[in-house]
């Protein structure tokens, strides 16, 4: 190593230092932050748009059939309810996408809840 020693470095660490008080330095962090996921939704959003739309295009016939068979799979009953009490209470789960909707949000409770056990407070 050199003893050499840059004069700007010197004039700079010279200087005085005043810290920023913490609410702006948070506030001016937090603007950023803001600012910098803001930018980046409205890209994600764009690129979805672009690609939707592009996707749509070039395979509009392909797309509405596979949106009419998703359709059918996901609102195909599962039962024949002939019971009228039974049936008005299990019918929003009497289909594939009521009952793949009732096990997600089982799912996703017990998974919040397992993952809550490890904190403490």
């Amino acid at each position: 190593m050199s003893e050499e020693r840059d004069p700007r470095l010197q004039q700079l660490f010279g200087q005085t230092y005043e810290p920023l008080p913490a609410k702006q330095f948070t506030a001016e962090v937090m603007q950023h932050t803001h600012a910098l996921k803001l930018r980046s939704f409205v890209r994600l959003g764009l690129l979805i748009v672009v690609v939707l739309s592009g996707s749509w295009y070039l395979y509009s016939d392909l797309l509405l059939q596979l949106m009419g068979i998703l359709t059918q799979l996901l609102t195909a009953e599962l039962l024949d309810l002939n019971v009228h009490w039974f049936g008005w209470m299990l019918a929003p789960v009497n289909t594939l996408g009521g009952l793949g909707a009732l096990i997600f949000g089982i799912v996703r409770r017990f998974r919040k809840r397992i993952s809550g056990l490890g904190y403490a407070g």
